[in-house]
């Protein structure tokens, strides 16, 4: 062959060789830059380098470098595991802890590691050797420190460590360092009153953020406000008084705590609570009537109050005071109005029953029933003389000797005294007078009414 035709093939076959290599890296530079990761300790194979610049991949846990793809890069290595705790170093388990340590719970509830000292000396000045059972945090393991994201603190890992080991001198608890950053301990506010828990953190290097309530003087409140695990009437040496006013009794009664809210108990005998809209502080400040105070009643006619007899001649005007301390409460009352003859002079018998003026009805709240009654009937049930606020009754008298008038007019008298009808209750006492004896114009026959 010419020699310039070899020259020229030469060039040919150069010419094809670098074309294709060159197609060869296109196709190599097309696809997917996925990093792949390689299971946990494994590291990440790299990419297939399939369009553009592959992501290296991450590497394993334990620091494996990780596999390259067919023309990626390769994995970084990991971190690998976490350094074992020294001293005062916070902990879960013992395997958090380096050889020679466990995991303990202090007095406040933070676990840490400590160095066994069964068979040699704490090599830290700031600790002493102390028998684990009667640590002060033994028995409470696990129930007050955790970490972020340590959901296992507090349960079957954090049991109680046993033998001996290094810790905190006087029943101490370790420093917050940055090994223990974010761990949790229990802390306290102490006052006159008692002390209060509550719990503090490890921050930058301080612990801080105490939660713990301030104690104060028990209350009825249904809370422990001096920390001491009692409960309002709980509290030793204690009571209703004592919760709801700080000794003070509420006239005539005693204040009990229910529930967390303060009552008024049984009241002192002869008054009651009434009206009951009252506040509690009020307590039992109406007087209940002597004929009311149990055993005794006169809220029925068979029950009612005798207030013996009252005469036309010589006899004085009766006054009765009295309350209604209930919304039921009803007063009975009797008496005799005996007529002393005056033969020849005119009969002065007459009956006389009103409210006492100017105050004997207080805002008009009263009325009351007159019943004129024999011995042998004395609580009839027909017959009053209802919702009466003065009632009036006398002899037609003459000079006649044999007229009915000038006979003898001596009666059985029942009066029922209650509350109107729509009236507001209230304890303020009504004045009931009754006289007998008189003179003037009598009203119409049996009628009521002054004259």
């Amino acid at each position: 062959m010419p020699f310039a035709w070899k020259s020229l093939a030469r060039a040919q076959l150069v010419s094809l060789l670098a074309l294709g290599l060159c197609t060869l890296a296109a196709s190599c530079a097309q696809g997917s830059g996925d990093e792949s990761a390689g299971p946990s300790n494994v590291g990440g194979a790299g990419g297939n380098n399939e369009g553009g610049v592959p992501d290296s991949s991450t590497g394993g846990k334990d620091g494996s470098s990780g596999t390259g793809g067919t023309s990626g890069t390769g994995g970084t290595g990991g971190t690998g595991p976490s350094t074992p705790g020294a001293q005062c170093d916070g902990c879960s388990t013992d395997d958090d802890c380096k050889s020679g340590f466990k995991c303990v719970t202090s007095p406040a509830g933070d676990r840490f590691c400590a160095q066994d000292c069964s068979s040699e000396t704490c090599s830290d000045a700031t600790t002493e050797c102390v028998d684990l059972a009667t640590y002060g945090g033994a028995a409470d393991a696990g129930a007050a420190d955790t970490d972020a994201g340590d959901a296992e603190a507090g349960g079957a890992d954090a049991a109680a460590a046993t033998g001996k080991a290094c810790v905190p001198k006087q029943n101490g608890t370790c420093p917050c360092t940055a090994a223990r950053e974010g761990r949790t301990r229990t802390c306290s506010k102490k006052n006159t009153y008692g002390t209060c828990l509550g719990t503090e953190t490890c921050t930058a290097g301080a612990w801080v953020g105490c939660d713990a309530a301030t104690a104060s003087a028990e209350i009825c409140d249904n809370k422990d406000n001096n920390c001491n695990g009692k409960i309002d009437m709980q509290e030793p040496g204690t009571d209703g008084n004592q919760l709801c006013a700080g000794g003070a009794k509420p006239p005539h009664s005693n204040f009990i705590c229910v529930q967390g809210k303060c009552e008024i108990g049984d009241c002192d005998s002869g008054w009651a609570r009434y009206p009951t809209n009252l506040p509690a502080t009020a307590g039992c400040a109406c007087a209940v009537d002597k004929g009311d105070i149990a055993p005794a009643s006169n809220d029925t006619c068979a029950q009612s109050t005798d207030l013996g007899s009252i005469p036309d001649v010589g006899g004085s005007p009766v006054t009765v005071t009295g309350t209604l301390s209930s919304d039921t409460d009803v007063d009975w009352y009797m008496f005799t109005a005996q007529d002393v003859s005056q033969v020849p002079t005119p009969n002065a018998f007459r009956v006389h029953i009103e409210f006492l003026q100017p105050d004997g009805n207080p805002a008009d709240e009263y009325v009351f029933d007159v019943l004129k009654v024999t011995a042998s009937d004395p609580c009839p049930a027909t017959g009053a003389k209802t919702e009466l606020t003065s009632y009036d009754w006398c002899a037609d008298v003459t000079t006649d000797p044999t007229q009915p008038a000038d006979a003898d007019q001596t009666a059985l008298y029942r009066v029922r005294v209650y509350r109107k009808a729509g009236a507001i209750g209230t304890c303020n006492a009504y004045k009931l007078r009754i006289t007998n004896g008189g003179n003037g114009a009598c009203p119409a026959a049996d009628a009521c009414g002054a004259t």
